[in-house]
């Protein structure tokens, strides 16, 4: 199971994730690709009816906007963020203190969380097709056990606990 979390805007790579989802679900027909997100009234929301076309058609299954983040974690086996930009990843640090592989765009804040080929993979900002390539190469990961355990071990670093203070300590030495 591939995840999508986050505003259902064109920015955050939804689109990219759509097109990308409707090509593996050809080559392999058992994977699933949920979506967890709100719908919004800016000119770049993706239209609702777009979404409900994938789902109807079996591609995507769209779990609307929620709030238990981690429990539907445990049933996933990778989080997606094809952002354009980014800066504080929190779906990508949910995901790895779930276990779980990213995959992101190759973009600050992004690239910040996601170590290439170690606890996920980066993707070429709108391209969808390197999406694709990265999920079908997840996919057939021989080693999907050490992937996820990579993931965890990398989780410790994003600890709010650690970083609040940090961040705090930074605006206090601006200030």
């Amino acid at each position: 199971v591939f995840i999508f979390i986050g505003r259902l805007v064109r920015e955050k790579g939804i689109k990219e994730y759509l097109e990308a989802a409707k090509i593996i679900k050809r080559r392999f027909p058992d994977v699933s690709f949920w979506i967890a997100g709100d719908f919004y009234k800016k000119k770049s929301a993706i239209k609702e009816s777009e979404i409900r076309d994938y789902e109807d058609k079996g591609i995507v299954k769209y779990l609307g906007h929620r709030f238990d983040i981690p429990l539907l974690l445990k049933d996933v086996h990778v989080v997606v963020l094809p952002s354009y930009r980014e800066g504080m990843p929190f779906s990508l640090m949910e995901g790895l203190a779930s276990k779980k592989f990213l995959i992101a765009s190759d973009v600050p804040g992004c690239r910040d969380v996601v170590k290439d080929g170690y606890n996920g993979f980066l993707v070429k900002p709108g391209s969808s097709y390197d999406l694709m390539l990265k999920m079908e190469k997840y996919i057939k990961s021989e080693y999907k056990e050490d992937l996820h355990e990579n993931a965890y071990a990398s989780a410790g670093k994003f600890d709010q606990k650690k970083i609040i203070p940090e961040i705090v300590g930074l605006i206090r030495e601006m200030i």
